[in-house]
Parts: C-alpha cells; sequence; structure tokens
C-alpha cells in the first residue's frame, strides 16, 4: 500500500507532467507564430517548470513549496486565457493540471510539516 506522501509525490508529479506536456503543444503549435518565435514562447512557457524539477524528483520540501507557488501563476494564465476573446479550449487543461500539481505539491509539503512537528 503506498504512504500518503507517495500518492502526493505522483499527483504532483502528474499535474506537473501534464503542464509541461500541454504548454509544449500549446507553444508549439496553437499560438500565431506572427507574433511570437517558438523558441521564445517555449523558454517564456516552460523555463519556470523546470526550476523545482529536479528537487521534485528527489523529494525535497522546498522543492514542492516552488511547485505550489508556480503553479498559481500557470493557474492565473489559465483563468485568463479562458476569458479572453477566441478563448483557447487548452486553457481549461491548464487550469486543471495546474490545480492538479497545486494540490499535491501543497498537500505534500504540509503532510511533510506536519509528521515532522507531531512525529
Amino acid at each position: 500500500m503506498p504512504t500518503r506522501l507517495t500518492v502526493l509525490h505522483w499527483v504532483t508529479l502528474t499535474g506537473w507532467a501534464g503542464l509541461a506536456a500541454l504548454l509544449f503543444v500549446w507553444n508549439t503549435f496553437l499560438i500565431d507564430r506572427h507574433l511570437h518565435t517558438i523558441l521564445g514562447s517555449l523558454a517564456i512557457a516552460l523555463l519556470p517548470l523546470l526550476i523545482p524539477l529536479r528537487g521534485l524528483l528527489q523529494g525535497r520540501g522546498r522543492a514542492y513549496i516552488l511547485t505550489a507557488m508556480l503553479s498559481l501563476l500557470y493557474f492565473m494564465h489559465g483563468v485568463t486565457e479562458v476569458f479572453a476573446p477566441g478563448a483557447n479550449p487548452a486553457a481549461v487543461l491548464e487550469i486543471g493540471f495546474s490545480l492538479t500539481a497545486f494540490i499535491g505539491a501543497a498537500s505534500h509539503a504540509h503532510t511533510v510539516r506536519v509528521s515532522a512537528t507531531h512525529g
């Protein structure tokens, strides 16, 4: 039976990977090439997500906190895109993946903190 931390770790990584894959597809195929270059769009969209990746894979607590904070930025971007004229349906997926990453990361960080203070 997997522990709560293992489940939360995988929930966080699922949200992170879904968000990274979505942003790659969105910024490679779904945006207007007259306004942005592919490399620039990918750098702006994906570089912030890469910052906590190593720590997430190693299970470091601060990486989960950073992931939770970063996922809120992607959540805000998704909400902004949903209400923009000519909204992209991928924005709904961005909201879902960012919330998944946030819930997993915040819950993981909270569980580690609670077990450290009570255990």
